[in-house]
């Protein structure tokens, strides 16, 4: 992946696959794929998952110290920010999984938007914001 790139990630938050729909007008937004609105109640947890395929990871060849070509991968590396609740950890790699605990309170109660940034490890990212609804 380069930053040239327009892989874009997917993943799923809780059950539900949010991924950027196909010439989106806002590149940088993942939507539900089932089309409904993001909506959870105060204090919910919610699994973060990236795509276990990770299509975006791509393979390259480097010469070897030793004069050898040898093809390698590239690495996944993901960071997960949220303007509201907690993330339960800061993700790097092998790790890729996270969890959400969304505000429990009233005055938090809201649109809260939650970001994933890929890096691929060779100076290629990309990424998408989502917003999820926390409602009573």
């Amino acid at each position: 992946m380069t930053t040239s790139t327009t892989a874009t990630p997917r993943l799923r938050l809780g059950d539900r696959w949010v991924s950027v729909p196909a010439g989106a007008a806002d590149p940088s937004r993942c939507l539900p794929e089932d089309g409904a609105p993001l909506r959870l109640g105060p204090g919910a947890r919610v699994t973060l998952t990236p795509d276990p395929d990770e299509a975006w990871i791509e393979r390259y060849t480097v010469l070897t110290a030793d004069g050898r070509f040898e093809t390698r991968s590239e690495q996944a590396y993901y960071s997960w920010y949220a303007t509201g609740g907690t993330l339960n950890a800061l993700t790097r790699s092998p790790l890729r999984d996270n969890e959400w605990t969304l505000p429990p309170r009233a005055p938090e109660r809201g649109t809260h938007t939650l970001w994933v940034l890929l890096r691929d490890g060779r100076g290629g990212a990309s990424g998408c914001r989502v917003d999820l609804e926390v409602t009573p």
